[in-house]
This record gives structure tokens, sequence and C-alpha cells, in this order.
């Protein structure tokens, strides 16, 4: 097992060493394939916990690295196939008719939560 780092597997300094190495490639990593900074935040995040589930150590700085780029794009080709098979359509994009009266009640309903924080 590596040593390159002071910060031993598992251990908050670890973690630390983790973010501050591989978290902003994870994140671009990740917006290549979704296209959306949110789910490329969120995709980052399993990773990490993944990561973090692992636990044992890895046997060198590259395979740390290479595990790390792996799962990382498995999860995005997980979201994208949950996409496909999974139509969804954001909030601002929905178009509501007025044919039955309760168009404009469902659009004030949208605006309303379009306000929450």
């Amino acid at each position: 097992m590596y040593s390159e780092t002071a910060a031993e597997y598992g251990t908050d300094s670890y973690i630390h060493y983790v973010l501050d190495t591989y978290s902003q490639t994870l994140i671009r990593l990740c917006y290549t394939y979704v296209h959306n900074i949110c789910d490329a935040e969120d995709i980052t995040q399993d990773v990490l916990v993944a990561l973090l589930k692992r636990g044992r150590p890895f046997d060198s700085p590259e395979h740390e690295k290479a595990w790390l780029l792996r799962v990382t794009v498995n999860l995005c080709k997980d979201m994208l196939r949950f996409r496909g098979r999974h139509r969804y359509f954001p909030i601002d994009e929905l178009e509501l008719g007025d044919d039955d009266g309760k168009g404009a009640e469902s659009r004030e309903l949208l605006e309303e939560i379009a306000m929450l924080p």
C-alpha cells in the first residue's frame, strides 16, 4: 500500500486529501457527460460516498485515480440511461393549456413552486 500522503485511508485527513485532489476533476468529467452542473455535483458526491464505503485502501495513487474516474463514468452513464427510460420536463418548459379552465390555476401553482427556496 502506498503512503505518498500523510493521510491514512478512511481518516478525516484522507477525505480532505481526496476532496482537494480529485473533486474538481470528477465534477468536470461528470459535466462532460450530463451537461448539468447540479447533476455533476450530485454524481461526484455519490462517487465520494462509494469511496468511503469501499472499506480498503488502494495499492497506488494511480489505482486510486483510475478507480475514481471509472466509478464516475459508470454513474454518469447510469444517470443517462435512467433519463432515457424516464422522461422528465423542467418546470419552466411545461406548457399549460387553458382548455379546461385549470391552466391558470396550474400556472399559479408552478409559479409558487418556483419561488420556494
